[in-house]
């Protein structure tokens, strides 16, 4: 029996292990500290009084954690400049790329002036280029903002609908010394969507809406927008006169069409997860509620089309998605409980420097959950809460940094234990 006890001793994880995941809850917003918007934390302040596993839909916040300016008063202790430098760059990246355009891209002295001069004699695709230039400050010592904006601005009154999209994404995050303007961001997403019918445009305006503005913001009816845009669905629900579910309907419709844009259809699946949106939406049925009694036509959480629409995404290329897919099946949410393959998604996840999957992989570790014969690892859980740490925005590296100074205290006192045991079961002798 004593081999018994000090073995179990040995294997045994901390009690509440470092504040372990609570199974009776759906999320747990203090393990869900993620580097982008995209993994809910915009209803994370309902979940302390709503259960959205029963089905009640969480209540909408302006912005989440992670979209609110370093600079904002009201900014969490998540926001730091490098994590929203971060967060732009990352969605801002696609706008360039079409032109086959980066942060690595070099840019020598002579191709700057070719492209100034040519910007200057008027040619929109190379006011558009020197804009992107001074976003990532090719050549340059550092990015200069306010000329970015002035190029993107050049390029976007003659119609270029990537210069509209870049001038409303400085506009709408407020970078550098240029001030926050979500409104007149919202217009230039507005003028991309309807003039040129592109994609991101439609991503970027639907995401507009699903972080709090309305149309009402930039002096337009939502009805009169669904028709400009051509969104049939609005017909269908124009019974509804709650001004949140309105924006979320109309956000999940251009995120539809949003063809190619994996963030647009991560964000449709978290609104299909967290019942922002009527249940059957997808099939376009035209009666609404807001009752939860039955799943159909009402605004209750369909995880079958979220887990599709995850799926789909992850396939795409959305990292988040992956990640999400992976709380699903930690938590049973439209799934059965399966740890290891929350492992095998977190793993995948990970594999992309993501560093709350890095945290899951640890937590996982400390509890055997999708561990080899189920037995816990101590020394898997300090490698992905060291990963997390050196990958990780600073907020949740201070979270990882803990965890792996809790688990290491933990280690400590169980070894201490051991030999204490062992001491005394030799004297006893």
């Amino acid at each position: 029996m004593t081999t018994v006890f000090i073995f179990c001793m040995l294997f045994l994880p901390p009690k509440n292990a470092l504040g372990l995941i609570d199974e009776k809850n759906s999320h747990d917003p203090k393990l869900e500290a993620s580097h982008t918007m995209t993994s809910g934390e915009r209803i994370w302040l309902s979940l302390n009084s709503n259960d959205t596993s029963k089905g009640e839909a969480p209540k909408s916040s302006s912005r989440g954690k992670s979209g609110m300016h370093p600079d904002d008063p009201h900014a969490s202790k998540g926001s730091s400049k490098s994590e929203f430098l971060y967060e732009f760059m990352d969605e801002f990246q696609p706008l360039s790329e079409r032109f086959e355009i980066n942060r690595s891209t070099n840019i020598d002295r002579a191709t700057f002036v070719q492209i100034n001069n040519q910007a200057h004699d008027g040619s929109i695709d190379s006011a558009y280029f020197l804009g992107l230039i001074y976003v990532y400050g090719l050549g340059l010592t550092k990015p200069d903002y306010p000329e970015a904006l002035r190029w993107f601005k050049e390029a976007a009154m003659k119609g270029h609908k990537e210069a509209q999209c870049a001038l409303g994404m400085i506009l709408y995050n407020g970078m550098g010394s240029i001030g926050q303007d979500r409104k007149t961001a919202m217009r230039w997403f507005y003028r991309a969507s309807v003039d040129s019918k592109d994609s991101y445009s439609y991503w970027l305006l639907g995401k507009s809406l699903y972080e709090g503005l309305r149309f009402e913001d930039i002096k337009i009816s939502a009805r009169d927008a669904a028709a400009a845009l051509k969104i049939d669905w609005y017909e269908w629900y124009e019974d509804v006169h709650d001004n949140a579910s309105i924006s979320n309907i109309l956000a999940a419709a251009l995120f539809t069409i949003a063809e190619g844009v994996h963030q647009a259809k991560h964000h449709l699946a978290v609104m299909f997860e967290y019942g922002l949106l009527p249940y059957d939406f997808w099939k376009g049925n035209t009666t609404v509620t807001n009752d939860n009694s039955t799943h159909q036509n009402t605004f209750s959480p369909n995880f079958i089309k979220a887990n599709e629409l995850y799926r789909s995404a992850a396939l795409e290329g959305s990292i988040e998605s992956l990640y999400n897919l992976g709380l699903m099946y930690t938590y049973g949410r439209g799934v059965p409980v399966n740890y290891s393959r929350a492992v095998d998604l977190f793993r995948r996840a990970a594999s992309s420097q993501h560093s709350p999957s890095m945290r899951y992989l640890g937590f996982f570790a400390t509890q055997g959950w999708g561990q080899s014969n189920e037995i816990p690892d101590f020394k898997e859980a300090i490698f992905w809460f060291s990963k997390c740490a050196q990958y990780a925005p600073p907020y949740v590296k201070e979270l990882c940094e803990y965890d792996l100074n809790n688990i290491r205290q933990s280690m400590e006192e169980i070894e201490t234990t051991y030999y204490s045991i062992l001491q005394g079961l030799v004297e006893g002798h």
